[in-house]
């Protein structure tokens, strides 16, 4: 994992210092190693900090030049030995143990369909002399970040964080208020339709590569990832798929503990964070191996809490743990520090995460195995459940309706009352659920962005996007939220948490053979008996703590922004402070009225972060 850049100014030379300074601004992405190559007569360089993962001598240093390519790669190719064992077979020869050179030979070998052969995360580029093209890729869903800014017949700029570009002056970083509209309700949804908060930056959609052709004179992006290709044929007995389901699932697990460097989790309590904590203790202990350690963010007293979850989780295994609480000394120092390394939007203050990450980086642990991607694909999160729950009541089978009535009921305190209203509406045929499910969602809801326009079409917003039309409605839902509206925000803000503390993240549930073969479950393998996310629960019985398979309630791995706005007073001067600055005031936002911090509910603390959040940016 690193930190990757780039200029190609296609009529000028490339200044040095300037692109070293470019690099040198993502030195926490990479703090081991950092390096910059001149190419092309010197109008093209190429940046590279280094995080040392595997290969932790000099010869992993990147640029890498391999014959005519040069390659700066960010990320992990975890088959990457399968694959070298396979190219020594084709007359490939190795200098170095290094997964970037089998990127390299790879593509020299198989092309681009190399990228089908990778199992990892992954955002590069690569310079071929002879083509004279500039080839940069993006994995299948996104988990390594890639920007850019481009001006035809100028220049071609990238880097792996938006905020390198501040070393830039000639590109601009000016405000984008249609994509801020866009995302001022979903913070996440702009990294899947290739947006930026800036109006001149761009970002490389996952699953998508960008070829920039001196010869052909065009910047060209394209979709290498197909999901609806990769179609998995299901035994119909559940119990097989569930057997299956479970050695994908610890497979992925066992090959993300390929490194050179120590290994920790990050625990929330949630069924994703337990399985993956699980699962490899359940590795290592078989293997005789240390024992997995994990970090678990505790926020005593706010709605956030979920440490019980967690320890219940690491008791079950007899595993080892450290509990991480924030420091409020130093939170709002913390605040502003990692929204400023972030450079974009997002609903609430990272700073719950990142405490974390940093706690792994003090007691020297380089690599987190976390349990992102499960929620997209089986409806983890409260919107998908009850779009799924309407549809069930509609056109599914009474019998098999109640478990999506159960599952999504069982998310309230008054569970009971909630699943007795919804069991009424089911016995009576042709009555409309819509208003009585919004109603049991928040009472205040956000606006539909600033000027209370649709969120988003997703069919409008890019030519690249992935068509679901031909799923049902549920699963057209979590296959939107997986590649779109939801995840690749979430990964962005993973990647950009972690890397401010010089911390890999890997996400066993992201491995592609286990996406492909979720993608292709039926809908009762997703939910069923009663719950969401069936086939992990009951794949992981005799691994996980009974108590977090049956867990029902979901509060997200966040900051407790709400009880921190209405209890810290430092923090609501901070806020204001911000909100009542020149700049603040200057912002083209509508004017609201927040009430009392006493009153503020969590839509209000929602709505006076994000401001504020835009703020801090502004006041760089």
């Amino acid at each position: 994992m690193c930190g990757i850049t780039g200029i190609w100014k296609f009529s000028e030379q490339v200044d040095h210092e300037e692109l070293k300074n470019f690099n040198n601004s993502l030195e926490r992405r990479g703090p081991d190693y950092g390096e910059v190559q001149i190419l092309h007569h010197g109008s093209m360089g190429l940046g590279h900090r280094r995080l040392s993962i595997i290969d932790l001598s000099e010869s992993g240093n990147q640029p890498m030049k391999v014959g005519p390519y040069t390659l700066v790669f960010n990320g992990e190719i975890f088959n990457y030995i399968e694959l070298k064992k396979e190219l020594e077979t084709k007359g490939y020869s190795f200098r170095t143990k290094t997964d970037t050179e089998v990127v390299i030979h790879s593509i020299d070998c198989w092309g681009k369909e190399a990228l089908n052969k990778f199992n990892g995360m992954w955002a590069f580029a690569l310079w071929d002399e002879r083509t004279k093209e500039l080839f940069l890729s993006r994995d299948r869903f996104g988990i390594k970040p890639l920007y850019y800014s481009s001006l035809p017949g100028k220049h071609f700029v990238f880097s792996s964080q938006t905020l390198a570009f501040k070393k830039l002056n000639w590109i601009s970083r000016d405000y984008d208020f249609d994509s801020i509209n866009l995302a001022w309700n979903n913070p996440y949804l702009l990294e899947g339709v290739g947006k930026t908060i800036f109006g001149n930056i761009s970002g490389l959609l996952p699953g998508h590569s960008i070829i920039v052709s001196e010869v052909k004179k065009e910047i060209k992006q394209e979709r290498w990832w197909f999901p609806e290709k990769h179609v998995v044929k299901h035994h119909s007995d559940y119990n097989i798929q569930k057997e299956e389901y479970r050695e994908l699932f610890l497979d992925a697990c066992k090959i993300r503990l390929r490194s050179d460097v120590p290994l920790a989790s990050a625990l929330s309590g949630g069924v994703d964070s337990s399985a993956v904590y699980s699962g490899i203790t359940h590795i290592t202990q078989n293997e005789n191996k240390k024992s997995h350690k994990c970090f678990i963010g505790s926020f005593p007293n706010t709605e956030q809490d979920e440490t019980s979850f967690a320890l219940d989780a690491v008791n079950y295994v007899n595993g080892n743990y450290e509990l991480v609480i924030p420091d409020q000394i130093k939170l709002i120092d913390q605040i502003q520090d990692i929204t400023l390394w972030y450079d974009g939007l997002n609903a609430i203050p990272l700073t719950g995460i990142s405490v974390v990450y940093e706690a792994m980086r003090r007691n020297n642990y380089i690599i987190s195995l976390d349990g992102h991607g499960p929620d997209e694909m089986f409806f983890g999160y409260h919107d998908l459940m009850q779009k799924s729950c309407e549809y069930a009541i509609w056109n599914l089978p009474k019998s098999y309706a109640l478990n999506f009535i159960k599952a999504y009921a069982s998310r309230y305190e008054d569970s009971d009352s909630v699943e007795k209203g919804l069991m009424k509406e089911l016995l009576k045929s042709g009555s409309s659920l819509k208003d009585k499910l919004f109603k049991l969602r928040n009472k205040k809801t956000l606006n539909n962005g600033l000027n209370g326009k649709d969120i988003y079409n997703s069919s409008e917003l890019s030519e690249h996007q992935y068509n679901f039309n031909n799923l049902i409605s549920p699963l057209k839902n979590t296959f939107e939220s997986f590649y779109v509206t939801s995840l690749p925000g979430i990964l962005k803000s993973i990647d950009h948490i972690s890397m401010y503390s010089s911390v890999e993240v890997r996400s066993p549930f992201l491995d592609y053979r286990l996406i492909n073969f979720t993608s292709s479950l039926p809908l009762k393998s997703r939910v069923g008996n009663g719950y969401n996310k069936r086939i992990i629960r009951e794949s992981q019985k005799g691994i996980m703590s009974p108590n977090i398979i049956n867990r029902t309630t979901k509060k997200g791995f966040g900051s407790p922004l709400h009880s921190w706005v209405k209890e810290s007073k430092t923090m609501q001067q901070f806020l204001m402070d911000n909100i009542n600055s020149q700049k603040g005031r200057n912002l083209p936002l509508p004017k609201i009225e927040f009430p009392d911090f006493s009153e503020m509910d969590m839509r209000d603390a929602t709505e006076l972060w994000k401001r504020t959040n835009l703020i801090l940016l502004k006041n760089e």
